[in-house]
């Protein structure tokens, strides 16, 4: 027996960097779309040019695709990083016409919604492009001169639930969902299948989102004690190899006392590399349980939402806390004076390791807060043009 289903179309512009991203972008869809169908009886289609788009004949091949996908979307999801496109005549690139054409839509009260990201990681030397990364600058700096706001990510991972957490919110208000409960309904035999994680109901995914919070916030104690634990030690190492200079001691003596610090350095490193992961791991299954908490707050009273936010606030905190802490001891360590082989190997390994799990503090941050806006603002509209958080680490609209 077919589903009676609201169908929300969202068409994906991106240069031909982003491939990865695309991809991610297709299987988080297809994922959320399993919730999406069962509570909200909503369905998201992604319209690609490389799945929608066939050969044909126009003024270019941009032309083409303009004409075979045209313009009914509800929603616009562009991605760039390094790349910016070919001129296609009537714009910069492929992607920044598609923008446009969307935009003269929002314009005239289309209802469309724009969701634009930048990818803000490192490019390999060999594939920077100085002319196309120009243009890709000069489009994001228009985008800020007039009034449209960005979300950027640094990693693949980042991006994934950053479109959890937006899509959710955008699927809320497109779908136009109540804030009072939906009435029961006997189940159809299409949804009377075997229990799965597809099915978890508002209190399932609470205590989910919860315990992993709470494995995160564990995680992220041990690693503030271990900063703290370090510092106090390296000062304490520190206090030592003066006092061996001013004495006088012996070359050898003083080596010694150095490749201590080191010793102490190399634990501080495996610790966090331990870390690291659990790390990751708890705050990308909390951001997914969190993705799937908006699709269903609406169908209950309002204070039910902050019973998330406030342990996603006390979570949020003690990663600012954290990430604080982690950068000021990243500065001493690389601060330290280049006394031997040992020491300088234990400085930048330590170094790489605190730098990692800084980014995860800051991505942790950053997806905290957009969660946070979730919760609270999932029936009120969206910025004017579209998902408008902040960077905590940038200080910038993203």
């Amino acid at each position: 027996m077919p589903r009676n289903e609201k169908v929300i179309v969202a068409f994906v512009a991106s240069p031909s960097d982003l491939d990865e991203e695309r991809d991610k972008l297709d299987e988080i869809v297809r994922e959320l779309n399993i919730t999406w169908s069962k509570t909200l009886k909503v369905r998201l289609d992604l319209v690609r040019f490389e799945t929608d788009a066939m050969p044909g004949v126009g003024a270019d091949p941009q032309d083409v695709i303009n004409q075979q996908l045209g313009d009914d979307f509800d929603i616009f999801i562009g991605m760039m990083w390094g790349r910016f496109g070919t001129p296609t005549g009537r714009a910069g690139s492929g992607t920044e016409e598609e923008f446009l054409r969307a935009r003269k839509r929002y314009d005239a009260g289309g209802g469309i919604r724009l969701m634009l990201y930048f990818k803000d990681a490192p490019i390999a030397p060999s594939e920077i492009d100085p002319t196309q990364l120009a243009e890709v600058r000069r489009f994001k700096d228009s985008l800020r001169d007039k009034g449209i706001l960005h979300g950027s990510f640094k990693n693949l991972e980042e991006f994934a639930q950053l479109l959890r957490i937006h899509l959710a919110k955008q699927i809320q208000q497109l779908a136009g969902v109540s804030a009072a409960p939906a009435p029961m309904q006997a189940l159809k035999p299409e949804d009377q299948e075997a229990g799965s994680e597809d099915d978890e109901g508002y209190l399932d995914l609470m205590e989910r989102f919860e315990a992993q919070l709470e494995a995160t916030n564990e995680s992220t104690g041990r690693l503030t004690e271990m900063l703290q634990e370090l510092n106090t030690s390296m000062e304490a190492h520190a206090n030592e190899v003066t006092k061996a200079v001013q004495e006088d001691v012996s070359r050898a003596e003083t080596k010694r006392l150095v490749n201590k610090s080191a010793e102490t350095m190399d634990r501080a490193t495996q610790r966090a590399r331990a870390e690291s992961p659990l790390l990751r791991s708890g705050l990308t299954e909390a951001m997914k349980a969190a993705g799937k908490i908006g699709l269903l707050m609406s169908q209950f009273p309002p204070e039910q939402p902050l019973v998330a936010a406030v342990g996603l606030r006390g979570f949020r905190d003690s990663m600012a806390g954290a990430l604080e802490m982690t950068g000021a001891l990243r500065g001493s360590i690389q601060g330290l004076p280049r006394l031997t082989t040992r020491i300088n190997q234990s400085k930048t390994a330590l170094a790489h390791a605190l730098n990692e799990i800084g980014q995860v503090f800051a991505e942790g941050i950053r997806l905290a807060d957009e969660a946070l806006k979730l919760f609270h603002d999932v029936s009120e509209p969206d910025a004017e043009h579209g998902v408008a958080p902040v960077d905590p680490a940038a200080g910038t609209s993203v």
